[in-house]
C-alpha cells in the first residue's frame, strides 16, 4: 500500500476536526490508526501545521472542556481524570485546572449536588441519609472540609 501524502493527512485531519474536537495526541493516534503506513514525521508535520494555523489548539480545547465539566458539577479531580482520558499533556491539565479553580465555587456545586441527592434519600431515616450523602459526595472527590460543611448545613 502506498504511503499517504502530507496533503491527504492534512485534509483528513481537517475533516475530522470539523466534526469532532480532538487534542493533538488524540489526532496523532487517529491518524496513525487510519493510516498505519504513514511515517510519524509526516503526521507530526501535519499536527504542527494545524497548530501553527491555530486550527488545533490544545489549551483552548482543554479549557473549554474543563469548564463544561465544571458546569455539570464535576469536581476538580473528576475534571483531571476526564482531561487525562482525552490525552492532554499533564502540564496542560495542571495549568487548566489551576486557572479554573478560582472561578469554581465548590461549596455551591457540592450544595447543589447534595440537595438533588437528598430528594432521592427522603425515604431513609436521617442518620442513614447523612451516611449515604457523605458517601455519595466523597465518591465525587470533593474536598472533605467542604462536604462536611454542606452536609452539616443541609441536614441540621
Amino acid at each position: 500500500m502506498q504511503k499517504p501524502t502530507h496533503q491527504i493527512l492534512y485534509n483528513y485531519s481537517l475533516n475530522l476536526l470539523s466534526r469532532y474536537s480532538k487534542s493533538s495526541p488524540q489526532l496523532k493516534e487517529k491518524l496513525h490508526q487510519k493510516f498505519p503506513e504513514a511515517d510519524l514525521e509526516t503526521i507530526e508535520q501535519v499536527i504542527t501545521k494545524l497548530q501553527d494555523t491555530r486550527i488545533l489548539q490544545d489549551d483552548t480545547l482543554a479549557k473549554a472542556y474543563a469548564q463544561s465539566l465544571a458546569n455539570k458539577g464535576k469536581s476538580p479531580f473528576e475534571i483531571e481524570i476526564k482531561l487525562r482520558q482525552k490525552k492532554f499533556p499533564l502540564q496542560l491539565i495542571k495549568t487548566t485546572i489551576n486557572k479554573l479553580l478560582p472561578d469554581l465555587n465548590l461549596e455551591e456545586t457540592v450544595t447543589t449536588l447534595a440537595e438533588k441527592k437528598i430528594r432521592s434519600l427522603q425515604k431513609f431515616p436521617k442518620p442513614e441519609q447523612k451516611q449515604k450523602l457523605l458517601a455519595f459526595l466523597h465518591r465525587k472527590a470533593f474536598p472533605s472540609a467542604i462536604i462536611n460543611t454542606v452536609v452539616k448545613k443541609l441536614l441540621s
